[in-house]
Protein backbone atom coordinates (compact mmCIF):
# COMPACT_ATOMS: atom_id res chain seq x y z
CA UNK A 1 0.00 0.00 0.00
CA UNK A 2 2.51 2.09 1.17
CA UNK A 3 4.48 1.85 -2.32
CA UNK A 4 1.64 2.09 -4.57
CA UNK A 5 0.55 5.59 -2.39
CA UNK A 6 4.35 7.09 -2.22
CA UNK A 7 7.33 5.64 -3.64
CA UNK A 8 5.33 5.12 -7.21
CA UNK A 9 5.95 8.80 -8.05
CA UNK A 10 9.63 8.22 -8.08
CA UNK A 11 9.38 8.54 -12.08
CA UNK A 12 12.89 7.32 -13.87
CA UNK A 13 14.15 8.72 -17.30
CA UNK A 14 14.04 5.77 -19.29
CA UNK A 15 13.83 5.14 -22.85
CA UNK A 16 11.28 3.67 -24.95
CA UNK A 17 13.01 0.73 -26.17
CA UNK A 18 14.10 -0.24 -22.71
CA UNK A 19 12.99 -3.83 -20.96
CA UNK A 20 13.06 -2.36 -17.61
CA UNK A 21 9.82 -0.29 -16.23
CA UNK A 22 9.94 2.03 -13.83
CA UNK A 23 8.83 -0.26 -11.14
CA UNK A 24 11.76 -2.79 -11.62
CA UNK A 25 13.92 -0.25 -11.31
CA UNK A 26 12.15 1.54 -7.87
CA UNK A 27 12.38 -2.43 -7.02
CA UNK A 28 16.01 -2.72 -7.73
CA UNK A 29 16.65 0.82 -5.21
CA UNK A 30 14.70 -0.16 -2.61
CA UNK A 31 16.57 -3.25 -2.23
CA UNK A 32 20.25 -1.17 -2.37
CA UNK A 33 18.52 0.00 0.92
CA UNK A 34 19.96 -2.76 2.73
CA UNK A 35 23.22 -1.13 2.91
CA UNK A 36 23.99 -2.83 -0.74
CA UNK A 37 25.46 -1.38 -3.10
CA UNK A 38 24.24 -1.41 -6.98
CA UNK A 39 26.95 -4.21 -8.13
CA UNK A 40 26.02 -6.61 -4.95
CA UNK A 41 22.22 -5.52 -4.72
CA UNK A 42 21.17 -6.31 -8.04
CA UNK A 43 23.71 -9.33 -8.30
CA UNK A 44 21.43 -10.60 -5.26
CA UNK A 45 18.08 -9.69 -6.86
CA UNK A 46 18.97 -11.34 -10.34
CA UNK A 47 19.44 -15.00 -8.48
CA UNK A 48 16.11 -14.58 -7.47
CA UNK A 49 14.11 -12.65 -10.77
CA UNK A 50 16.62 -12.45 -13.43
CA UNK A 51 14.56 -9.68 -14.43
CA UNK A 52 16.00 -7.32 -12.78
CA UNK A 53 18.22 -4.30 -13.75
CA UNK A 54 22.12 -4.65 -13.93
CA UNK A 55 23.99 -2.05 -11.97
CA UNK A 56 25.52 -0.24 -14.82
CA UNK A 57 21.86 -0.08 -16.01
CA UNK A 58 21.22 1.31 -12.66
CA UNK A 59 23.04 3.53 -12.55
CA UNK A 60 23.05 4.95 -15.86
CA UNK A 61 19.42 5.87 -15.32
CA UNK A 62 19.98 7.83 -11.88
CA UNK A 63 22.69 9.85 -13.71
CA UNK A 64 20.21 10.72 -16.83
CA UNK A 65 18.66 12.62 -14.30
CA UNK A 66 19.45 15.56 -11.95
CA UNK A 67 20.22 15.77 -7.95
CA UNK A 68 17.17 18.74 -8.37
CA UNK A 69 14.71 16.87 -9.79
CA UNK A 70 15.41 13.65 -7.42
CA UNK A 71 14.60 16.81 -4.35
CA UNK A 72 11.18 17.48 -6.11
CA UNK A 73 10.21 13.69 -5.75
CA UNK A 74 11.78 14.20 -2.61
CA UNK A 75 9.18 17.40 -1.37
CA UNK A 76 6.36 15.47 -3.38
CA UNK A 77 6.66 12.38 -1.43
CA UNK A 78 7.25 14.44 1.83
CA UNK A 79 4.08 16.39 1.44
CA UNK A 80 1.88 14.06 0.46
CA UNK A 81 3.19 11.54 3.59
CA UNK A 82 2.69 14.97 5.85
CA UNK A 83 -0.57 15.86 4.60
CA UNK A 84 -1.72 12.30 5.52
CA UNK A 85 -0.79 12.15 8.50
CA UNK A 86 -2.61 15.92 9.17
CA UNK A 87 -5.42 13.88 7.41
CA UNK A 88 -5.55 10.91 9.99
CA UNK A 89 -5.09 13.57 12.69
CA UNK A 90 -1.51 11.56 13.40
CA UNK A 91 -0.32 15.27 13.87
CA UNK A 92 -3.00 17.77 14.66
CA UNK A 93 -3.87 20.07 12.49
CA UNK A 94 -3.92 23.59 13.29
CA UNK A 95 -1.56 23.01 16.55
CA UNK A 96 2.01 23.80 16.84
CA UNK A 97 4.49 21.77 16.42
CA UNK A 98 8.73 21.47 18.08
CA UNK A 99 11.02 21.33 15.65
CA UNK A 100 14.79 21.13 15.13
CA UNK A 101 16.82 21.69 12.28
CA UNK A 102 20.42 19.95 11.75
CA UNK A 103 23.05 19.27 9.32
CA UNK A 104 24.05 16.22 7.99
CA UNK A 105 27.21 15.04 5.77
CA UNK A 106 28.19 12.45 3.09
CA UNK A 107 31.52 11.85 3.40
CA UNK A 108 33.31 12.13 0.42
CA UNK A 109 36.91 11.02 -0.74
CA UNK A 110 37.20 12.70 -4.15
CA UNK A 111 38.42 15.90 -5.63
CA UNK A 112 37.10 18.98 -3.08
CA UNK A 113 36.59 20.93 -6.41
CA UNK A 114 33.60 18.42 -7.68
CA UNK A 115 30.05 19.04 -7.69
CA UNK A 116 28.41 19.78 -4.33
CA UNK A 117 31.16 19.01 -2.54
CA UNK A 118 32.26 21.55 0.67
CA UNK A 119 33.95 21.44 3.60
CA UNK A 120 33.09 18.78 6.46
CA UNK A 121 33.30 19.96 10.18
CA UNK A 122 37.34 18.85 10.51
CA UNK A 123 39.36 20.34 7.64
CA UNK A 124 41.01 18.94 5.04
CA UNK A 125 37.48 16.73 5.30
CA UNK A 126 35.38 16.71 2.31
CA UNK A 127 31.35 16.18 2.51
CA UNK A 128 28.16 16.48 0.62
CA UNK A 129 26.15 18.28 3.00
CA UNK A 130 22.52 18.18 3.65
CA UNK A 131 20.40 21.07 6.17
CA UNK A 132 17.29 19.63 7.40
CA UNK A 133 14.12 20.75 9.57
CA UNK A 134 12.32 17.99 11.65
CA UNK A 135 8.85 17.60 13.75
CA UNK A 136 10.41 16.31 16.79
CA UNK A 137 6.89 15.58 18.20
CA UNK A 138 5.37 12.02 20.15
CA UNK A 139 8.78 10.03 20.23
CA UNK A 140 9.76 10.44 16.10
CA UNK A 141 11.42 12.41 14.04
CA UNK A 142 9.47 13.51 10.60
CA UNK A 143 11.55 15.67 8.15
CA UNK A 144 9.74 18.59 6.48
CA UNK A 145 12.38 19.74 3.99
CA UNK A 146 16.05 19.15 3.14
CA UNK A 147 18.15 21.34 2.03
CA UNK A 148 21.47 20.66 -0.26
CA UNK A 149 23.80 22.67 0.38
CA UNK A 150 26.82 24.19 -2.05
CA UNK A 151 28.72 26.38 0.74
CA UNK A 152 30.71 25.34 4.18
CA UNK A 153 29.95 27.98 6.47
CA UNK A 154 26.56 28.27 7.82
CA UNK A 155 24.07 31.59 7.12
CA UNK A 156 21.09 32.92 8.10
CA UNK A 157 19.53 32.59 4.37
CA UNK A 158 19.99 28.74 4.88
CA UNK A 159 18.09 28.37 8.14
CA UNK A 160 15.84 31.22 6.99
CA UNK A 161 14.68 28.76 3.92
CA UNK A 162 14.52 25.82 6.02
CA UNK A 163 11.80 27.91 8.51
CA UNK A 164 10.05 29.27 5.50
CA UNK A 165 9.56 26.23 4.31
CA UNK A 166 8.12 24.45 7.19
CA UNK A 167 6.07 27.47 7.84
CA UNK A 168 4.63 26.68 4.29
CA UNK A 169 3.38 23.15 5.66
CA UNK A 170 3.37 23.43 9.55
CA UNK A 171 2.52 26.12 12.60
CA UNK A 172 6.22 25.95 14.50
CA UNK A 173 5.48 25.94 18.03
CA UNK A 174 9.50 26.05 19.10
CA UNK A 175 12.44 25.33 17.29
CA UNK A 176 15.13 23.37 18.61
CA UNK A 177 19.29 23.89 17.52
CA UNK A 178 22.68 23.09 18.61
CA UNK A 179 25.44 25.17 19.27
CA UNK A 180 26.51 26.07 16.01
CA UNK A 181 23.21 27.75 14.97
CA UNK A 182 23.63 30.17 17.85
CA UNK A 183 25.09 33.46 16.34
CA UNK A 184 22.90 36.74 16.80
CA UNK A 185 22.12 37.14 13.13
CA UNK A 186 20.56 33.64 13.28
CA UNK A 187 19.01 34.43 16.33
CA UNK A 188 17.17 37.67 14.30
CA UNK A 189 16.01 35.04 11.87
CA UNK A 190 14.18 33.22 14.59
CA UNK A 191 12.79 36.56 15.92
CA UNK A 192 11.30 37.51 12.32
CA UNK A 193 9.83 34.56 12.06
CA UNK A 194 8.06 35.37 15.27
CA UNK A 195 9.15 31.03 17.05
CA UNK A 196 10.20 30.43 20.10
CA UNK A 197 13.86 28.72 20.27
CA UNK A 198 15.88 26.63 22.61
CA UNK A 199 19.53 27.12 21.08
CA UNK A 200 22.53 25.44 22.60
CA UNK A 201 25.23 27.62 23.74
CA UNK A 202 28.93 26.84 22.42
CA UNK A 203 31.25 25.25 25.18
CA UNK A 204 33.71 27.95 24.29
CA UNK A 205 30.96 30.97 25.44
CA UNK A 206 29.86 28.95 28.87
CA UNK A 207 33.09 29.66 31.22
CA UNK A 208 33.21 33.24 29.85
CA UNK A 209 29.58 34.49 30.17
CA UNK A 210 29.47 32.27 33.56
CA UNK A 211 32.09 34.32 34.70
CA UNK A 212 30.19 37.22 34.61
CA UNK A 213 26.94 36.20 36.38
CA UNK A 214 28.07 34.03 39.55
CA UNK A 215 25.23 31.71 41.05
CA UNK A 216 22.69 32.82 38.44
CA UNK A 217 20.39 29.93 36.05
CA UNK A 218 19.09 32.21 34.02
CA UNK A 219 20.07 35.78 33.04
CA UNK A 220 19.29 38.46 30.17
CA UNK A 221 22.15 38.58 27.31
CA UNK A 222 22.51 41.24 25.07
CA UNK A 223 24.88 39.68 22.04
CA UNK A 224 26.54 43.06 19.97
CA UNK A 225 27.45 43.01 16.63
CA UNK A 226 28.53 45.60 13.89
CA UNK A 227 26.72 45.75 10.19
CA UNK A 228 28.45 47.79 8.31
CA UNK A 229 29.79 50.65 11.13
CA UNK A 230 26.34 50.62 13.08
CA UNK A 231 26.38 48.40 15.88
CA UNK A 232 22.98 45.99 16.52
CA UNK A 233 22.17 44.47 19.58
CA UNK A 234 20.15 40.84 20.05
CA UNK A 235 18.45 40.43 23.18
CA UNK A 236 18.18 36.71 24.56
CA UNK A 237 17.80 34.66 27.58
CA UNK A 238 20.47 32.07 28.88
CA UNK A 239 19.38 29.45 31.38
CA UNK A 240 21.74 27.20 32.83
CA UNK A 241 20.92 23.77 33.63
CA UNK A 242 23.00 21.68 36.28
CA UNK A 243 22.07 17.83 36.33
CA UNK A 244 22.58 14.63 36.96
CA UNK A 245 23.58 11.50 33.96
CA UNK A 246 24.44 8.49 35.22
CA UNK A 247 27.18 8.84 37.58
CA UNK A 248 28.16 12.25 35.91
CA UNK A 249 26.79 15.96 36.86
CA UNK A 250 26.44 17.73 34.00
CA UNK A 251 26.23 21.64 32.65
CA UNK A 252 24.52 22.50 30.12
CA UNK A 253 23.48 26.26 28.81
CA UNK A 254 20.82 27.11 26.35
CA UNK A 255 19.89 30.65 24.71
CA UNK A 256 15.64 31.16 24.53
CA UNK A 257 13.49 33.35 24.44
CA UNK A 258 10.41 31.00 25.73
CA UNK A 259 9.39 32.55 29.13
CA UNK A 260 11.73 31.33 31.99
CA UNK A 261 9.75 30.81 35.40
CA UNK A 262 10.41 29.12 39.16
CA UNK A 263 8.55 25.81 37.20
CA UNK A 264 10.64 25.35 33.84
CA UNK A 265 14.05 26.54 34.72
CA UNK A 266 15.62 23.62 35.75
CA UNK A 267 13.84 21.20 33.14
CA UNK A 268 15.43 22.96 29.34
CA UNK A 269 17.75 20.18 29.61
CA UNK A 270 14.62 17.83 28.96
CA UNK A 271 12.96 19.80 26.20
CA UNK A 272 16.04 20.10 24.73
CA UNK A 273 16.56 16.36 24.72
CA UNK A 274 13.98 15.41 22.04
CA UNK A 275 16.73 17.67 19.39
CA UNK A 276 18.93 14.45 20.21
CA UNK A 277 16.20 12.10 18.12
CA UNK A 278 17.38 13.91 15.28
CA UNK A 279 21.17 12.65 15.83
CA UNK A 280 19.81 8.85 16.71
CA UNK A 281 17.59 8.57 13.88
CA UNK A 282 19.83 9.53 11.24
CA UNK A 283 22.54 7.83 12.77
CA UNK A 284 19.84 4.62 11.80
CA UNK A 285 19.56 6.19 8.28
CA UNK A 286 22.10 4.10 7.80
CA UNK A 287 20.72 1.28 7.70
CA UNK A 288 18.98 2.69 4.62
CA UNK A 289 22.27 3.88 2.99
CA UNK A 290 23.27 2.36 -0.05
CA UNK A 291 26.99 1.73 -0.72
CA UNK A 292 28.51 3.36 -3.66
CA UNK A 293 31.79 4.81 -5.17
CA UNK A 294 30.45 6.87 -7.92
CA UNK A 295 31.80 10.73 -7.44
CA UNK A 296 28.79 11.64 -9.28
CA UNK A 297 26.93 14.05 -7.39
CA UNK A 298 23.57 12.86 -8.86
CA UNK A 299 23.84 9.26 -7.76
CA UNK A 300 24.97 10.11 -4.33
CA UNK A 301 22.38 12.65 -3.57
CA UNK A 302 19.85 10.48 -4.90
CA UNK A 303 20.68 7.56 -2.33
CA UNK A 304 20.74 10.41 0.41
CA UNK A 305 16.84 11.31 -0.52
CA UNK A 306 16.27 7.87 -0.65
CA UNK A 307 17.37 7.28 2.78
CA UNK A 308 14.77 10.49 4.39
CA UNK A 309 12.06 9.06 2.45
CA UNK A 310 12.52 5.82 3.99
CA UNK A 311 12.78 7.34 7.05
CA UNK A 312 9.46 9.45 6.22
CA UNK A 313 7.67 6.15 5.81
CA UNK A 314 8.96 4.50 8.65
CA UNK A 315 7.66 7.00 10.95
CA UNK A 316 3.84 7.11 9.28
CA UNK A 317 4.33 3.04 10.00
CA UNK A 318 5.14 3.45 13.52
CA UNK A 319 3.10 6.81 14.10
CA UNK A 320 -0.15 5.19 12.48
CA UNK A 321 0.49 1.89 14.25
CA UNK A 322 0.87 3.70 17.52
CA UNK A 323 -2.31 5.47 17.18
CA UNK A 324 -4.36 2.91 16.18
CA UNK A 325 -3.33 0.79 19.06
CA UNK A 326 -3.38 3.78 21.70
CA UNK A 327 0.60 3.04 22.42
CA UNK A 328 1.39 7.24 22.52
CA UNK A 329 3.41 6.95 25.64
CA UNK A 330 5.86 4.23 24.36
CA UNK A 331 8.84 6.02 23.27
CA UNK A 332 10.30 3.00 21.06
CA UNK A 333 9.05 2.81 17.78
CA UNK A 334 6.94 -0.47 16.88
CA UNK A 335 9.14 -1.51 14.18
CA UNK A 336 12.62 -1.30 14.08
CA UNK A 337 14.85 0.33 11.15
CA UNK A 338 16.18 -2.95 10.52
CA UNK A 339 12.92 -4.90 10.41
CA UNK A 340 11.37 -2.45 8.04
CA UNK A 341 14.58 -2.30 5.33
CA UNK A 342 13.84 -6.37 5.51
CA UNK A 343 10.55 -6.08 4.73
CA UNK A 344 10.85 -3.60 1.52
CA UNK A 345 13.92 -5.56 0.55
CA UNK A 346 10.93 -8.80 0.39
CA UNK A 347 8.28 -6.54 -1.15
CA UNK A 348 9.31 -7.37 -5.21
CA UNK A 349 9.43 -10.81 -4.17
CA UNK A 350 6.01 -11.20 -2.57
CA UNK A 351 4.42 -9.40 -5.10
CA UNK A 352 5.69 -11.50 -7.78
Amino acid sequence: MVKKKFLSIFSFEIAKNNIYSNEDYLDAFLYLTQRQSAHSGSSQMRYIDEHTPNDDSMLYTIKKSSAKSFHNILIAITDKLLELCLKLSIFKRGYGFDVAIDFHERPYHGDKNDEGVVGGKKEPHWVHKFATIDIIERGCTFTIFVLPLNETRLNKNIVDTLITEAKKRIKINCLYADAEFMGAELIDTYLKHRISYVVRAKSGYIYKVEKQHKNSTSFEYIRKRYVGKNPVYTKTTWVINVFEQGDETKKESYYTNLKVTKRNIDCFHLQYDKRWNIEIDYRTNNNFMARTCSKNYTVRAFYFFLCVIMRNVLAYMNLSIKQEEGLWQSGKPIISSYDFVFLVALVPFLEG
